[in-house]
């Protein structure tokens, strides 16, 4: 005696192979993956990545970075860029800025940190102030505390900050 089934889509069949398979498609495309009951298949769930099994991460965005303009109040002119996005409590501690030489030049730059629903950024005021000059770069030394659940994780980069061109200042 052979079963058939007849009408039956891979969506409504909740046999174990296909329950499995449509959990590997929905992971595959990061798609919402459905609530379970049954504690095998939120096993299966949390093997495949769903979000609830994982809420700390952290991750830094590639360097070099472009800093993008942001205004000019007075002769001040802001540069921002996001550098890394996690989740946790975050302390953020930054070295000291090595900017791009101009001759013997002077760059005035000071370091704001803004943490935006886990989206972290710096922004860089630039004093446009004769003898001051605005650098082709920033490198800055960025060392992070991110604590999560309980747990405190240093993450520690030198990034390569990349002023617009437009906005730099022609070295002599």
């Amino acid at each position: 005696m052979y079963l058939i089934k007849v009408g039956m889509s891979t969506n409504t069949d909740n046999s174990g192979t296909a329950r499995a398979a449509r959990l590997r498609r929905i992971a595959a495309s990061r798609g919402p993956t459905p609530a379970n009951s049954n504690i095998g298949s939120m096993a299966l769930d949390a093997k495949l990545g769903k979000l609830e099994c994982c809420p700390c991460s952290f991750v830094w965005t590639g360097s070099p970075i472009q800093l993008a303009y942001q205004k000019t109040v007075g002769s001040d002119l802001f540069f921002t860029a996001v550098f890394a996005n996690a989740v946790g409590q975050i302390v953020p501690q930054f070295g000291e800025i090595d900017r791009s030489p101009c001759g013997t030049g002077v760059a005035e730059i000071e370091t704001d940190y803004l943490n935006n629903a886990g989206a972290l950024s710096v922004t860089y005021t630039i004093s446009n102030n004769s003898p001051s000059y605005i650098p082709a770069s920033i490198t800055q030394q960025i060392a992070l505390l991110v604590t999560c659940d309980g747990i405190t994780t240093t993450y520690e980069r030198t990034i390569l900050f990349l002023v617009p061109e437009d906005y730099q200042t022609v070295c002599p």
